[in-house]
């Protein structure tokens, strides 16, 4: 049973479901917190994109890595599966858009595409350059495209975007730069030397200085928007992020990182319940 139970979990990491289920979550607590009544839809957008972006970012990787690592290895495997499932997720998230979107403001799109413009071209070179590939942009890069995904597009579009929003989006832009650290740290050995991750930067011991540190300002940002309910029940998700970090290192194994990718679904519950 054990072992059933950790092989369909691998699936899920594999597959890019999990991470596409949290980004769900994430975005179904976001939205009805923010008070948006299509908070269901606005919540299958999210996960069918982020399955279909995730699984784009791998498939490209493969044509390029010449070291690929088990999870490259799985998806060179399965690889017509998961073509089907990328494209399927990239279809029904483009159906949910067009339920939500508000076709008559144009700033909605202009979001949607800096969005995916920055996701696609993270890992897909324009004129041999990959914005992963800018010195020190790729945490930023990766909690700017979630942040203007979930964060910032359904405000827009709902015209319920004002300056008090920035806490909330600053909230979520320092969570995800925390949540980045650790898989810096994980590919530390693998990411070119002229990427200058935050670890290789600065160091790994450093790096998780710097990740708790975001955590902290993400949490002073939530008790500025958030009524005390959410924020308890913030805090024991904070909490497990920041042990996650501390104890991340080149080794460690999958399940780490999928209960890191848990934590943003976690935080979308807290908003949600």
């Amino acid at each position: 049973m054990i072992t059933v139970a950790s092989q369909f979990s691998r699936i899920l990491v594999y597959t890019n479901v999990l991470i596409g289920l949290s980004a769900g979550i994430l975005t179904l607590g976001w939205v009805k917190v923010n008070g948006i009544t299509q908070y269901m839809d606005y919540s299958f957008f999210s996960f069918f994109a982020t399955v279909a972006i995730y699984n784009l970012d791998k498939l490209w990787k493969v044509k390029w890595v010449t070291e690929p690592s088990e999870w490259l290895i799985w998806i060179i495997k399965y690889n017509i599966i998961i073509w089907m499932l990328t494209i399927s997720s990239a279809i029904l998230g483009f159906y949910f858009l067009l339920k939500v979107f508000d076709f008559h403001d144009f700033s909605s799109v202009i979001i949607l595409l800096l969005g995916g413009i920055c996701a696609a071209f993270y890992s897909i070179p324009f004129k041999k350059v990959r914005l992963r590939n800018i010195p020190g942009s790729k945490a930023f890069v990766i909690a700017f495209v979630w942040v203007l995904i979930v964060g910032l597009f359904p405000l827009m579009n709902t015209h319920l975007l004002s300056s008090a929003s920035i806490y909330s989006l600053l909230f979520l832009f320092t969570y995800f730069i925390a949540l980045t650290i650790p898989f810096d740290i994980r590919d530390i050995d693998k990411d070119e030397i002229n990427l200058k991750t935050i670890p290789q930067v600065i160091g790994v011991k450093k790096a998780k200085y710097f990740g708790m540190l975001m955590l902290i300002f993400s949490l002073i940002f939530a008790i500025f928007i958030f009524n005390m309910r959410i924020i308890i029940f913030l805090m024991p998700v904070y909490g497990l992020c920041s042990w996650l970090i501390f104890l991340t290192n080149r080794r460690s194994s999958w399940w780490h990182f999928a209960l890191i990718d848990l934590c943003i679904l976690l935080i979308g519950l807290a908003m949600f319940i």
